[in-house]
């Protein structure tokens, strides 16, 4: 029997999405050290980009990238790795941001929003 880490990542989902308000429902989600997971972000009507925050306990908040739905481009912040982070569209209400090779330092509280 064979013992590996997992974090929890709790994600806040949007109760209504076009704004930028943080009020949601919380969804956890668990994976294991090195694995990846899929965080979903559902949206009320079509948007031209999501952007992906993360809140970590004693730090600031951060933005993490945001993705440009109309021109299928991912923009990080800097400081943050391009190979962490994978959004995806399920569809044009729909968006996925896989977090590859986690850590223990990946745990926290993230969430997306788009404006209109």
């Amino acid at each position: 029997w064979g013992w590996a880490p997992a974090l929890l990542l709790a994600f806040l989902l949007p109760a209504s999405q076009v704004s930028s308000n943080l009020e949601g429902k919380m969804m956890s989600v668990t994976g294991k050290i090195g694995s990846a997971v899929d965080i979903t972000c559902h949206v009320e009507q079509s948007v031209a980009d999501i952007h992906w925050y993360l809140f970590q306990e004693g730090k600031a908040q951060r933005r993490l990238l945001y993705y440009d739905v109309l021109n299928y481009e991912m923009v990080v912040e800097s400081g943050v790795s391009k190979e962490k982070y994978n959004p995806v569209i399920g569809t044009v209400k729909s968006f996925k941001l896989r977090l590859q090779h986690l850590e223990a330092g990946d745990s926290g509280v993230y969430y997306c929003t788009s404006w209109d």
